[in-house]
């Protein structure tokens, strides 16, 4: 939501965000976009439906845009009233949407209460019309990723700034330590080739979450393999990126949404890229182009590909540059602002 926030606010829309908080309240600016919160009495997610309205109902009368970018999914009825509102009164509006697990639940009220709706694939956007969401009705937006923060640096210098080896072939990943990601299944495959001899490392970007038995066990496996790196909670990811040599998305479907925003960090850094086919990695990735996307989450071939990587490291710098690229013509904020932009004013126009 901020990224796209930021993204059409450079393209020229006013924009303030409104949202739900038991923590803030008032004005606030972040990253240099409005944020209006409303305070509640009670922790978010807790409390009646009552008390639940009545806060919509206050965020309502903060509310004087043009257009509404609704960017929560609709999971039941407890959206209803607040929308329902809104098209009272006649308030333009947009919903975004990232997994398809609701389409059957919520594909009446998507089709009475939204004049537009966006996926971020084509993927999901084939799933949407084959339940009968109202094709004329959708967009493809994907989503976008500040290629400022996530850029291309001295590799070199990353690693000797972030304390790393400067010989390696490095390998990054970047998630909830739960057991659909295949984390330990990736880190047995790094093992494997680092006894074939194989100067490797796997640095693991660990957000904090997860299953509690997983995350012991993952550190527990990391303790013992000099090939393994946890690298905890930290606001220098990017530099992570930039230290590695590729990127590697090992999660099953259920695990990521449909559009990871790692896999576009990645290749906005100018990091190859590995995944399996699952959700739109695909269309992502462009397999041996800017990385490769592995079938029916193939652990050998993965090894597979990366010994390919590491004994022709002219590939990797190839990689990089269309990585690079794509980032920036499909997910930059000037690409993803103006294709919103647009779609806002699409709205405007609409009779």
């Amino acid at each position: 939501m901020l990224n796209w926030s930021k993204a059409v606010s450079c393209a020229g829309a006013d924009v303030k965000v409104l949202s739900i908080s038991s923590k803030y309240s008032g004005h606030h600016k972040i990253s240099g976009i409005d944020f209006e919160y409303v305070k509640t009495k009670r922790p978010r997610f807790q409390g009646s439906l009552v008390d639940l309205f009545s806060r919509q109902r206050e965020t309502l009368r903060q509310l004087d845009s043009e257009v509404v970018h609704f960017a929560q999914n609709i999971d039941g009825v407890s959206s209803i009233p607040m929308l329902t509102l809104l098209k009272l009164r006649k308030n333009k509006m947009i919903n975004s949407y990232h997994d398809n697990h609701l389409i059957e639940s919520t594909r009446l009220l998507r089709n009475l209460l939204f004049d537009m709706i966006t996926v971020p694939s084509e993927r999901m956007h084939q799933a949407f019309t084959k339940k009968k969401i109202i094709p004329t009705k959708m967009r493809i937006l994907p989503p976008c990723v500040d290629t400022e923060e996530f850029r291309p640096r001295d590799k070199a210098k990353v690693r000797e700034e972030l304390g790393l080896e400067s010989d390696p072939f490095s390998v990054f990943t970047v998630g909830h330590f739960k057991r659909g990601r295949l984390l330990i299944p990736l880190i047995q495959a790094i093992h494997e080739l680092a006894g074939e001899g194989k100067n490797i490392r796997l640095l693991i970007g660990w957000t904090g979450y997860g299953e509690t038995e997983h995350i012991k066990e993952i550190f527990s496996i990391a303790q013992n393999d000099k090939a393994v790196k946890i690298v905890r909670p930290t606001n220098q990811i990017s530099l992570y990126y930039n230290a590695s040599d590729a990127y590697i998305l090992s999660a099953g479907s259920d695990y990521v949404i449909e559009t990871p925003l790692s896999l576009i960090e990645a290749l906005s850094s100018g990091t190859p890229t590995m995944a399996f086919d699952v959700n739109a990695s695909s269309e992502i990735i462009e397999d041996g182009v800017n990385g490769y996307i592995i079938k029916d989450e193939n652990f050998a071939e993965m090894k597979s590909r990366l010994k390919y990587l590491m004994n022709n490291v002219h590939f990797l710098e190839e990689f990089s540059k269309n990585a690079r690229t794509l980032a920036l013509n499909k997910y930059s904020f000037p690409k993803v602002g103006t294709q919103l932009f647009s779609l806002y004013r699409e709205l405007v126009d609409l009779k």
